[in-house]
């Protein structure tokens, strides 16, 4: 399935109650963990006040352009804000 498939196929299903905010985090964190599965556990979906973040590590650049372009999908008048960023090597595991 492709991310734009992902992303019509969540934003079209009603999946909590609450405020709109909510919802919209709710359905990337869905449309995430579609495209990026089992990666997708290491992003977390924060919503309110007027704004959804996106905040994580992935393992690769084609994950990170996979998460923007579903992030990318969900755009409108709601402020969301796509902090991913490849996962760094911690110092003393560089292979040699």
């Amino acid at each position: 399935m492709s991310v734009r498939d992902i992303v019509m196929l969540v934003r079209g299903v009603p999946r909590r109650r609450g405020g709109a905010v909510r919802e919209l985090g709710a359905r990337i964190q869905d449309a995430l963990g579609e495209a990026l599965s089992p990666d997708s556990a290491a992003l977390s979906v924060l919503a309110g006040g007027g704004v959804v973040t996106i905040r994580g590590e992935v393992r690769s650049l084609d994950q990170i352009s996979r998460a923007s372009r579903v992030i990318d999908g969900f755009g409108g008048a709601t402020e969301i804000v796509n902090l991913v960023r490849l996962r760094g090597t911690a110092i003393g595991d560089e292979t040699r």
